[in-house]
């Protein structure tokens, strides 16, 4: 990449930090208990800003790094807090927590691209085996300090897509008639998303251990 063209993105990286932090700002003078929906918005965009923003950092170091995309997306695994635990036939796998559709135009790049690389290293590294027959439950967990207005319809989560990543690491098919699918939102003391992957036969017990815990995190 020439200097004109690094330029031209720090120039629009520039521009965009700069609408984040008017909004921001904005956010610490609004009262969230009088404007619910105004302040979701607000939170809305300036995630959403960031995101852009990180996606456009994020691809000069592609351009610029003599390290590589693999080396960097582990990093930003890490720092995501990205997780991936294989123990008794069940695989854990804790991320941050996923956005609606309509909000989460980035988050391919921002969340997806790290979980892909991590969960491709874990894989390779632990010889894990794949599963042929198997339940996969996903965890939405959110903060219960924030209000409900935090929750969104299944339906409209990325859910899908994470799937197909961990499907195309830990899965020889992910079709219905091999993988069931459990989807639920718990309150918990923080935001993330938890995806486990178990044998069919182990969910209920599972699930019976889930519904014990006073926070799954």
């Amino acid at each position: 990449m020439n200097q004109l063209a690094l330029s031209n993105r720090v120039q629009k990286i520039a521009l965009l930090l700069s609408r984040m932090e008017k909004t921001v700002l904005s956010l610490n003078t609004m009262d969230a208990e009088l404007f619910p929906q105004e302040y979701l918005d607000l939170c809305t965009e300036a995630a959403l800003l960031s995101e852009r923003v990180t996606c456009y950092l994020r691809n000069i170091v592609y351009a610029t790094s003599c390290s590589g995309r693999s080396a960097y997306l582990q990093r930003a695994a890490s720092v995501q807090g990205v997780k991936i635990i294989y123990d008794a036939n069940t695989l854990m796998v804790e991320l941050p927590a996923l956005l609606s559709k309509k909000q989460g135009r980035h988050s391919s790049q921002i969340i997806m691209e790290p979980l892909n690389t991590a969960l491709e290293i874990y894989v390779q590294a632990n010889h894990i085996p794949r599963f042929r027959e198997c339940t996969i439950c996903i965890l939405h967990i959110y903060d219960n300090h924030l209000t409900e207005s935090i929750y969104f319809d299944y339906d409209n989560k990325q859910s899908k897509q994470l799937i197909d990543i961990i499907a195309a690491h830990m899965l020889i098919d992910d079709n219905a008639t091999l993988c069931d699918l459990y989807q639920t939102a718990v309150a918990s003391d923080r935001d993330c998303t938890r995806v486990y992957i178990m044998p069919k036969d182990r969910f209920v017990g599972w699930l019976i251990e889930q519904n014990s815990l006073d926070f799954p995190c």
